[in-house]
């Protein structure tokens, strides 16, 4: 089973976090600055860690150099997925 998560990013933040929604995409601000790739690896690092899975089971299919990103992630369901992320955005609100 593969769940496709659309996300806007925005490096450079104090912290990395769920900063709501954003144009459909979650919005994820992220503490690693866009540069040589930092951002994306720290995106699939916390993600992996929020979702209790091995890093090797995401991978950013589209958007690398972008904000828009798209993220593949292999052994979770889409409901499963965004209601981890979903409870992280509550919470950290």
């Amino acid at each position: 089973m593969t769940t496709e998560l659309r996300v806007y990013c925005q490096a450079g933040a104090r912290y990395t976090h769920v900063d709501g929604w954003h144009d459909g995409r979650l919005k994820i601000r992220l503490k690693a600055q866009p540069v040589e790739g930092k951002a994306n690896k720290a995106l699939v690092e916390w993600l992996s860690s929020r979702l209790d899975l091995p890093t090797s089971q995401l991978r950013i299919s589209a958007g690398a150099k972008s904000r828009f990103k798209t993220i593949q992630i292999e052994g979770a369901a889409a409901e499963e997925v965004l209601g981890r992320l979903s409870a992280l955005a509550s919470r950290e609100a």
